[in-house]
């Protein structure tokens, strides 16, 4: 599987980037999951004091990918029970990282929407270009 989140780190600092740059950083399962398996990685790491969420290219994050196909999109009309329950998941996800206990960065590049737009809020500090 293509990583849907980059990490780097210099020192304490980790920079989460949002690297599907060709649909605008689009929020789709596997990128939730990602990012939900980098900020786990950063929960277990105390050494870590601050992270910087950002997007590669034009945009932070156009939101929900609404031309992914169906399986892939976290947002579905086709059943009220799997929206809810891929809702719950991103909130969850939205939530790990406004409760990280390091300080949180979203370094917004460009276009943030929807669900980008929430990945930001959940930051403790906005800063955009």
């Amino acid at each position: 599987m293509p990583a849907f989140v980059d990490r780097t780190r210099a020192g304490s600092v980790v920079r989460l980037t949002l690297c599907h740059e060709s649909r605008g950083n689009a929020v789709s399962v596997d990128l939730l999951e990602d990012l939900d398996r980098r900020l786990e990685e950063i929960e277990a790491d105390h050494s870590v004091r601050v992270v910087v969420l950002t997007g590669r290219g034009r945009a932070f994050s156009v939101g929900a990918d609404l031309a992914a196909p169906p399986e892939q999109r976290w947002l579905r009309r086709d059943t009220v029970a799997a929206d809810l329950s891929r809702l719950r998941r991103a909130t969850r996800i939205v939530e790990r990282l406004h409760l990280l206990p390091s300080v949180t960065v979203a370094a917004v590049n460009g276009a943030c929407a929807g669900a980008g737009l929430a990945l930001a809020l959940a930051c403790d500090l906005r800063v955009a270009t």
